[in-house]
């Protein structure tokens, strides 16, 4: 189904005020479409083809100190009797887009995520890395030692199955943390750990705390274990209340095999209260239900009120086209006060497919992300690239969104990332996945196709690659124009109206090249 309105009865809808409430009830979900013009462009992809498997997860990170984004990849083993590896890919600076394999190491089974940080504080980035199977120690980092090269670092113990990592400084000190998803499938919860920084390197567990307005302060020294739905598959630290704190969030995939949807789990970092610093304490709000399979969330201002909203890729459940499909989710953040969540309903952004991977960056320089997205259709299952272009007004709590742009490679892409890959200051987007090969020779390789950026930038009105006087001339002829409810490119600003606001932007790109 493209983007329109979709009768949604069954989501959650948490009610602003005070303190946290919960608001059952039918809910006309409606996604709203933009008018099919869009400035967002690419060049044809870039293909580097590195190791056979298919990717679990892929971050980004300069290893070698030359300001270039590189990649490490984890990929599982192909057969028992071959482990799973980290393969970290240095940006070739000869060829823009292109990356040359560095260095390949062996990692546990089943490494599910992969996050990069500078634990140590020498060398650059560091590579931290869980595994789903491995034990006693189920995280582990690696530290840069030079221009591209791993040192086995320290290695910690999560939760039960660990699915994703990420890293973020969650106690103010500087240093770079550890939180961890545990997807824990034989029990009805899973959990989060949080792994605090020492120094050197070190992760140590620190004590947490869980439910509603309750937890106890969180020290150094204990384990760590923030209780969350069923089956939690990623994790992503966000400041969602805007107090300068990351804050936690967790996408529970539930189990669409039975019919138990996923849901979205959230913790307020409240860190001082009089204690000391670097203290911390985090409290579990409640819970936001969404559908069927969820596989990917980001987080992302759709609507520029300052407050991050959450992007969720359902999946579904997979079982042919009678199977029931997921969809591309926003939930808008209409919190007010610090360490209380409040999210309004789920809005319906893509209908009925299978969801794979989500990322949100601004491609067409108008300062509102938009939506890079995976998705499977009933008409074609195989995950396909595309574009969602962000045209949502300020404020309004509706997103809309237009189709933008197809991601076309000969690849199967599996996940997104977003860097500028070309040096020329604008964000592109990178797919990674498995190559094409008819018939299909196992095991696939992984592969990593990026896609440069070639968007306009709105100055240039006439889209003749250079703002000059062909846009002033184009904006002058409709000075005054209304474009409130038909969006048109003269209006640069997206004020609404072509007037001087448009004509002081305009001018202050002028002679710039785009697209």
């Amino acid at each position: 189904m493209p983007l329109g309105m979709s009768l949604r009865a069954d989501f959650i809808s948490l009610a602003a005020g005070s303190g946290i409430g919960l608001v059952l009830a039918p809910t006309l979900v409606l996604a709203q479409t933009a008018p099919p013009t869009t400035r967002i462009a690419f060049n044809a992809p870039i293909i580097t083809s590195i190791v056979g498997g298919e990717p679990a997860d892929a971050a980004l990170g300069d290893f070698n100190g030359d300001t270039l984004q590189d990649i490490a990849v984890v990929v599982p083993c192909v057969n028992p009797q071959t482990p799973g590896v980290l393969v970290v890919l240095l940006a070739d600076p000869a060829n823009p887009g292109s990356f040359l394999r560095g260095a390949t190491i062996t990692v546990g089974l089943d490494p599910t995520g992969v996050a990069v940080g500078d634990f140590d504080g020498k060398n650059g980035a560091d590579i931290v890395v869980v595994d789903g199977i491995s034990a006693p120690s189920n995280v582990q980092v690696f530290l840069n030692t030079g221009p591209g090269e791993f040192l086995l670092g320290p290695a910690a113990q999560a939760g039960v199955e660990p699915s994703d990592v990420a890293v973020a400084d969650f106690n103010r000190d500087g240093l770079p943390d550890v939180v961890v998803a545990n997807r824990d499938s034989l029990s009805p919860t899973g959990s989060i750990t949080v792994l605090f920084n020492q120094g050197g390197g070190l992760l140590q567990f620190g004590a947490g705390a869980d439910g509603l307005g309750e937890g106890s302060v969180v020290g150094f020294g204990a384990r760590t274990t923030l209780l969350a739905g069923q089956k939690p598959k990623s994790v992503c630290p966000a400041d969602v209340d805007g107090d300068g704190d990351m804050d936690i969030l967790a996408l529970n995939a539930g189990d669409a095999n039975s019919g138990s949807k996923g849901s979205v789990s959230s913790y307020a970092n409240t860190p001082g209260q009089g204690l000391t610093r670097g203290v911390v304490a985090f409290i579990r709000q409640q819970d936001v239900t969404i559908g069927l399979g969820p596989r990917d969330e980001t987080v992302a201002d759709l609507n520029g009120d300052g407050r991050p909203d959450i992007v969720v890729a359902e999946f579904g459940v997979a079982g042919g086209p009678t199977a029931p499909f997921g969809d591309i989710l926003a939930i808008p953040n209409i919190s007010t006060k610090p360490d209380v969540f409040v999210f309004d309903f789920p809005r319906v952004l893509v209908a009925d497919v299978h969801g794979f991977a989500v990322a949100a960056v601004d491609l067409d320089f108008d300062g509102d992300p938009d939506l890079p997205i995976i998705t499977g259709t009933i008409a074609n299952p195989d995950p396909v690239a595309r574009v969602l272009e962000n045209r949502t007004p300020r404020g309004q709590l509706g997103p809309v969104l237009a189709p933008a742009a197809d991601l076309l490679s000969a690849t199967t892409p599996r996940l997104l990332l977003t860097t500028n890959v070309d040096g020329d200051n604008d964000a592109d987007v990178l797919t990674v996945g498995t190559e094409i090969v008819t018939p299909p020779l196992l095991p696939l390789n992984t592969t990593v196709a990026a896609h440069p950026n070639a968007s306009f930038r709105p100055e240039d009105v006439n889209r003749d690659h250079t703002v000059g006087p062909g846009d002033l001339l184009a904006l002058l002829a409709s000075w005054g124009k209304d474009c409130t409810l038909a969006p048109c490119p003269e209006d640069i600003d997206g004020s609404g109206v072509v007037g001087p606001g448009d004509l002081l932007q305009l001018l202050s790109a002028w002679g710039q090249r785009t697209g």
